[in-house]
């Protein structure tokens, strides 16, 4: 191990490396002029991008759209045809290696999601031509934000590797506007129904996201009530917030086809899944569409089944079809069904559906059911009501929403509720009748167009009455006498604590891993505030380390005239004291800026198991006033045999 205490610092202005950063662009931020455009349908230039990373992401795994791939298509194909804001609206994505942003034109966006829903137009080869040609970043179809975008996420990138990192660079290096669209909270408000690891994970994103978002936009009312508790509980202020309501006609974006061919579209897909189509028309089928996870409560459906087939009998109990890829803890249900092969007899699973055969098996269906335990809208009550189905649903989260007063609702918690609702629908036929009549009657849907423009309204909106505001987010505040680790926010099933993944700021970082993270480029930069102003000199301590060899690693901070060379050897990692002695004034922004005197490429010392090209190792770093003589010792103590997990010193 190495200790080294840097007492006599240079004092030269910071130097330029692989960019043109200079003292002034580390300014404090009350300096930054605001500029201020503020509505995002602007006459000139590209200033609304649709951020569509996680269905870009989506599409290189996977085909046929599902849920929140549905959304996301609907309403970005309307902003692109929107007159009044689809000449400057541009569909980006996000790819975390190399760490940049790219585009898609209009054309190819149309092209790359009507191919994935077409598969009788659109073969697998041609399908897999298209997505990897349209799906893959290149300096082609690189993205470049101007001054003053505004960036609107239609979908789910939060789980993407280092996407928190690059909206807060893009808000302080470009003010961009940054506005997700909140689909739902499940690993909050529902985490017994989720991996392990996912609620962990899920909390660190949405803190980050909670301080980057200029405002939100909701597809429910429901939404909205956990958005606002989760913000409580981050102990954030509660965010700006839109509800648009997903109950928009999906008969359209299915593609149905006509009568005929849908009959005969049903009769494959049952004849693949062993059930004669003579057996269907006599018995009928019920059609549950959902991902096969715990979540959607399955077991209460094959429960109800279960019990039909004892009232009534096997041959006249309906078929349950169930629509949907496999998820997770699905294990309950599976063991149900293969205790019961009778049941197994008259539930059926049919996956990997284009829109087309899924608009014929809504049509065909008898009825349709949906029991989940929480929802952020649940889009299949839509389209089930889009196709006049009457339909049976559970009560919970947001689904009265969606069903208004055109569904039958059961208690999640009664079993025998439950099955009373859906065997009323399987067999009183004048009652199915009557709600199918007033479905038909009262049921409107709004067209996509309509919701798109009503998000886009809402986003106008935001960034209106943000255009005269404070724009950047003041950074994450670091205590006195703590240390922070550049690990990831989640580890395992551990929450780190103080990580410092969050303070990372700019291009010039590679991902938070176990040990710490590499510097991407030779600048990079860390912003944080302080939770309490300083008094005197400050010392810094941080543990550093190289790839191989010798390099000088230099640091410095944007708010003091003194800069440090430290010695980093590839051996082993350096723990190093540097004192500011012009101190660091303010607590609503703080920078360091690390520079690598060379970059090493990682497959050299490899074996070409690792390509990326890295200045120093980054593994953690605290503060303390270096009059706080107990904070120092127990920092250094704190540091020298690895115990950075307790508080040390005064706080």
């Amino acid at each position: 191990m190495q200790l080294f205490d840097i007492l006599n610092p240079t004092r030269s202005p910071l130097s330029v490396v692989d960019g043109k950063l200079s003292r002034d662009d580390l300014r404090p931020i009350e300096n930054r002029a605001a500029k201020g455009r503020a509505v995002p349908r602007a006459s000139s230039g590209q200033s609304l991008a649709v951020d569509c990373s996680d269905l870009i992401d989506y599409f290189r795994n996977n085909r046929f759209p599902t849920g929140i791939q549905r959304v996301q298509i609907n309403l970005a194909v309307c902003a692109l045809s929107d007159e009044a804001s689809g000449d400057c609206c541009a569909v980006v994505f996000y790819a975390p290696e190399p760490g940049t942003w790219h585009t898609i034109s209009h054309l190819d966006f149309l092209s790359l999601v009507n191919a994935a829903a077409q598969s009788s137009e659109v073969d697998d080869a041609s399908w897999s031509g298209i997505r990897n040609r349209l799906c893959t970043p290149s300096s082609i179809n690189r993205f470049s934000f101007s001054d003053d975008d505004t960036l609107i996420n239609l979908g789910t990138s939060w789980w993407i590797e280092d996407y928190s990192l690059q909206i807060r660079t893009l808000k302080f290096e470009k003010r961009v506007r940054y506005i997700p669209f909140a689909h739902d909270f499940i690993p909050l408000m529902a985490p017994e129904h989720c991996a392990e690891t996912l609620s962990q994970q899920f909390r660190a994103a949405l803190a980050g996201m909670l301080r980057n978002a200029d405002g939100f936009l909701v597809n429910s009312l429901a939404t909205a009530r956990d958005l606002e508790k989760a913000a409580r509980a981050s102990g954030l202020p509660r965010p700006e917030i839109h509800v648009i309501t997903l109950d928009g006609d999906t008969r359209a974006a299915l593609t149905p086809r006509t009568p005929v061919e849908a009959r005969a579209a049903v009769d494959r897909l049952l004849e693949d899944s062993s059930i004669s189509a003579e057996s269907v028309d006599k018995a009928g089928y019920a059609l549950c569409v959902s991902t096969l996870e715990s979540r959607k409560n399955h077991l209460l459906l094959f429960q109800a089944w279960d019990m039909m087939i004892a009232r009534h009998g096997l041959e006249a109990t309906p078929y349950l079809i169930c629509v949907g890829k496999s998820g997770w803890l699905f294990d309950a249900p599976l063991a149900f069904l293969k205790s019961r092969p009778h049941l197994a007899e008259r539930v059926k699973f049919l996956s990997s559906i284009d829109d087309a055969s899924l608009a014929a098996l809504y049509a065909r269906a008898k009825f349709t059911v949906y029991p989940s335990f929480y929802e952020g809208w649940g889009l299949p009550i839509t389209e089930a009501l889009c196709f006049g189905k009457a339909t049976a649903c559970s009560n919970a989260s947001s689904l009265p929403e969606a069903g208004g007063a055109f569904v039958e609702y059961f208690d999640l918690f009664a079993p025998r509720e439950a099955f009373e609702v859906i065997d009323r629908l399987a067999f009183d036929d004048a009652h199915r009748k009557a709600l199918e009549d007033k479905i038909a009657r009262s049921y409107r849907a709004r067209t996509w167009a309509q919701i798109a423009a009503q998000a886009l309204d809402a986003v106008s909106a935001i960034v209106n009455r943000r255009a005269s505001a404070d724009e950047i987010v003041a950074p994450p505040p670091v205590e006195w006498n703590k240390l922070y680790f550049m690990t990831p926010r989640t580890s395992g099933t551990r929450e780190v604590a103080r990580s410092a993944e969050d303070i990372r700021l700019g291009g010039g970082w590679h991902r938070c891993e176990a040990w710490g993270a590499w510097t991407r480029t030779r600048r990079a930069m860390l912003r944080f505030g302080l939770a309490e102003p300083p008094v005197g000199a400050i010392a810094l301590y941080v543990q550093l380390k190289g790839a191989v060899g010798r390099q000088v690693v230099r640091v410095s901070a944007a708010q003091s005239r003194e800069a440090f060379e430290i010695d980093v050897d590839g051996a082993e990692p350096s723990f190093v004291r540097i004192v500011f002695t012009d101190g660091l004034p303010g607590t609503a922004e703080q920078m360091l800026v690390i520079e690598s005197s060379k970059l090493i490429d990682l497959s050299e010392v490899t074996e070409g198991r690792d390509k990326r090209r890295v200045g120093c190792g980054f593994i953690q770093f605290g503060l303390c006033r270096e009059a706080d003589l107990t904070g120092r010792i127990a920092m250094l103590e704190a540091m020298s045999v690895g115990a950075g997990a307790a508080s040390v010193g005064k706080t």
